[in-house]
């Protein structure tokens, strides 16, 4: 019985943790690490938040955002370097493994464009 009182206590702490870390809590003393009561200044940092990459920013061959997008006759973009060097073996669509009508490759400017707009709002990833 005192190990089950024990735990539902350490798991109303937890709890209570998690609440105050949600809230931006700082354990209660002003905001400051130093226990004085003065208000803390904003000058505290906040942790980097991850960069999520758009999946369609991805070659689907190199898994690597792209920087010279292109499209095949079947609709899908790859960078030109990775579908290039697939074309070279191959006259299927290495997404759909379909036979494609021609080998033309078709710039994605409107891609190329988003893709540089994002990469300009995220410097850490280049």
């Amino acid at each position: 019985m005192q190990l089950l009182a024990a735990t539902r206590k350490v798991q109303a702490e937890a709890a209570a943790l998690r609440a105050l870390a949600a809230a931006g809590g700082n354990g209660g003393n002003g905001g400051n690490s130093n226990g004085s009561s003065r208000p803390a200044t904003a000058t505290r940092e906040k942790p980097p938040v991850p960069v999520v990459v758009p999946k369609e920013f991805l070659c689907p061959i190199s898994q690597e955002i792209m920087e010279d997008p292109v499209t095949t006759t079947d609709g899908h973009a790859y960078e030109r370097r990775e579908i290039f060097r697939w074309l070279c073996t191959h006259n299927t669509s290495p997404l759909t493994g379909a036979t494609l009508p021609n080998k033309a490759l078709t710039p994605a400017i409107a891609l190329r464009q988003l893709i540089a707009a994002f990469a300009a709002d995220n410097p850490a990833l280049t």
